[in-house]
Order: structure tokens, then C-alpha cells, then sequence
């Protein structure tokens, strides 16, 4: 009897385990509630990144407007200081001369007053009365072409120093305008600024890429980082595109691709620059990592919206934090202080590099 009531119960017992599987209709509708709700949290959180995006593309679309203007007015500047430094020395000139006449108008009238002052016996012991009288005549002359001279060259003084004030007003005008465009590109920078960090991971997707760089951070190797990294579903917005610069200034001194002295090939290209020098992303993307790394010291890692990854290596630090926006060209570190340190930047798309060539042109 045991016997049999065993065997029932352990064929009874698959029954009892199936249906203690089984979901009840209240259980299945929390189920989808929570994923509907779940769903709706995303499109909202996704309708937020998106008019953030928006709001920082027309705000970046003004700094450039203004930067067109701003540069347009310092050039205007340049003309004008050219054209005041022109005048300037032309009225030096027409002093110099002026001072050239009024030295002649001087030696002509004193000329004459001798000649009034002779004596009646003194002109006529010279060579003739008449000769001398004509002597007297031709410096009178001169002393009239002289004077009309004197006066058209200080009129001509007067005329250049008008023009100079004139020009100086507008200089000082422009630049008073160009001053004023400064400051709102300033204030439009600052909004721009404020619009990039409320683009940064809400708490719960920053927990997850937490996770991810911690596990990535016991990672053997600089390679094995980024090799089976899987690109994380948060949206990603796309404000400035790519900055078609180095990300720090200096010179490539080791291309992609190129052999060391072991024959081992570069997977990116280093950079050598100098201390202190800002390190800036090369394109919109998410910060998923920032944190040191072996012996490679501080590095920042992006993702960007099209699925690559851009490596940051060799800086001194950064403030940048997991979760974070970064647009490109924003500042990420700075190079250690220190003689000639070197940048390596590597990009990586589904597990494979990319020549950082195809990503930015060196100006």
C-alpha cells in the first residue's frame, strides 16, 4: 500500500510542480501592466532626450551664427585699425612736409625784411636799383605761393584728422558690438552647457553602465576593454556630429595600424603634445567609462549613437563621470604635466578597430 501511494505521489508530483508554474489572469495582467508602464516610462524618457537635443541644436545653431558675426565685426576692426594706421601716417607725412614749408615761408620772410630794411645808399651801390627791386618782387612771390601752400596743407591736416576720428568712432563701435555678441554667445554657451547635462543617464541606466565599467575595469588588457562590449539601448542624441580635429594638440607619432619594434601593430594612434594640454572628445557620445587603468593611466571611454567607441589614454585625470554627454570637442581631461606626454586614442565599432582617420582630419 506504501508502495503504490509512493508511485502515485511521484507521478502526481510533475502535475503538482506544473501547476504551481502556472501563472494566474491577475498575475499575467500585473505582468503587462508593469511592461506598459515600463514601455511608457521609456517614450517619455526618450521625448525628454529628444527636445533636450532639439533645444541644444538651436542653441548651437545660434553660438554659430553669432561666431559668423563675431568674426565678420573682427575683421571689420582689422580694416579699420588698418585704415586709421594709414591715416595716421599720412598725417604724419603732411605735418612733415607742412613743417618743410613753414621753414621755407620763414627763411622767404626773413629775406624780405632784409631786403626792406637796406638802406637806399646800400641798394644802390648793387649792381643795379631795378635788379634789386626785382629780387625784392620774386621773394614776395615766393612768399604768397608759399602761404597758399601753408594753408591747403593744414587743411589737408584737418581733413585726415576728421577722417581718423570718424574712423576711431567706428572701431570703437564695432568693438563695442563685437562685445556684446561675445556675452551672448556666452550666455547662449552656458544655457548649451546646462542642456548637455540634463542629456546625462538617468539614475537607473547610470547604475547599469556602472556595472558594465566595473566589469570592464578587470579586464585583462587595453584591447580586451572594449572587444565584447555590448552597446547599451539608451538613446543616444546626436548634437554635434564629429569634431574634425586631433583630440589634443600636438603631432601623430605612431599611425594606425603601424609596427612597433616587436612588430606588433597599433590598434589606434598616439599623440604627443604638451603638459597640461586639454584632451577633448572627437564626438557626441555617452561616457562609459572614466577611471584608471593598469598601468595606463587615467582613461575615458565613449559611446557614440552610431555603435562605435572612442578610447582615451594617457591623460591626467578627468571629471567626467559614467553617464555623462559629452558633445564633440568638449573637454574630457588633461595631459599630465609633464615633457612631451602622449594621447592614444582608439576606436572601436562591433568588436573591431577603426583607423581614427575616417573619424577626423588633423588641421
Amino acid at each position: 500500500m506504501r508502495i503504490v501511494f509512493l508511485c502515485v505521489l511521484m507521478l502526481c508530483m510533475p502535475v503538482f510542480a506544473l501547476a504551481g508554474t502556472v501563472k494566474t489572469s491577475a498575475e499575467i495582467k500585473l505582468e503587462k501592466a508593469k511592461e506598459l508602464e515600463r514601455i511608457e516610462v521609456d517614450k517619455q524618457r526618450q521625448a525628454r532626450i529628444k527636445k533636450r537635443e532639439n533645444e541644444a541644436k538651436s542653441l548651437q545653431d545660434k553660438i554659430l551664427k553669432l561666431d559668423e558675426k563675431i568674426l565678420v565685426m573682427s575683421e571689420d576692426m582689422k580694416t579699420l585699425q588698418a585704415e586709421v594706421e594709414d591715416l595716421d601716417k599720412k598725417e604724419a607725412l603732411a605735418r612733415q612736409r607742412l613743417s618743410v614749408k613753414l621753414s621755407a615761408f620763414n627763411e622767404t620772410a626773413v629775406a624780405i625784411a632784409r631786403l626792406e630794411r637796406m638802406p637806399v645808399e646800400a641798394m644802390a651801390a648793387a649792381s643795379s636799383l631795378r635788379a634789386a627791386h626785382n629780387r625784392k618782387g620774386v621773394v614776395e612771390g615766393g612768399r604768397k605761393s608759399l602761404t597758399g601752400q601753408i594753408s591747403k596743407g593744414r587743411e589737408d591736416i584737418y581733413e585726415l584728422q576728421d577722417i581718423i576720428t570718424k574712423r576711431k568712432e567706428a572701431v570703437q563701435k564695432t568693438e563695442a558690438l563685437r562685445g556684446q555678441r561675445i556675452e551672448e554667445k556666452k550666455r547662449l554657451e552656458g544655457l548649451f552647457d546646462k542642456q548637455i547635462m540634463l542629456l546625462a543617464a538617468d539614475d537607473d541606466q547610470k547604475a547599469d553602465l556602472l556595472k558594465k565599467a566595473h566589469d570592464m575595469k578587470q579586464k585583462e588588457s587595453l584591447s580586451a576593454l572594449l572587444k565584447n562590449y555590448k552597446k547599451s539601448d539608451i538613446y543616444m542624441p546626436k548634437v554635434r556630429a564629429v569634431h574634425e580635429i586631433l583630440p589634443v594638440q600636438g603631432k601623430v607619432v605612431r599611425s594606425y595600424n603601424e609596427k612597433d619594434k616587436n612588430g606588433v601593430r597599433a590598434h589606434g594612434i598616439t599623440i604627443e603634445s604638451t603638459a597640461s594640454e586639454p584632451v577633448t572628445a572627437i564626438k557626441d557620445g555617452r561616457v562609459i567609462y572614466s577611471d584608471r587603468f593598469r598601468e595606463y593611466g587615467y582613461i575615458v571611454i565613449l559611446e557614440h549613437a552610431d555603435g562605435s567607441n572612442s578610447l582615451y589614454s594617457g591623460m591626467n585625470g578627468s571629471s567626467k563621470e559614467v553617464g555623462d554627454f559629452l558633445f564633440a570637442g568638449k573637454k574630457i581631461g588633461l595631459m599630465p604635466n609633464e615633457s612631451k606626454p602622449e594621447l592614444y586614442l582608439e576606436i572601436r565599432k562591433n568588436g573591431k578597430t577603426v583607423n581614427p582617420a575616417s573619424y577626423l582630419a588633423q588641421k
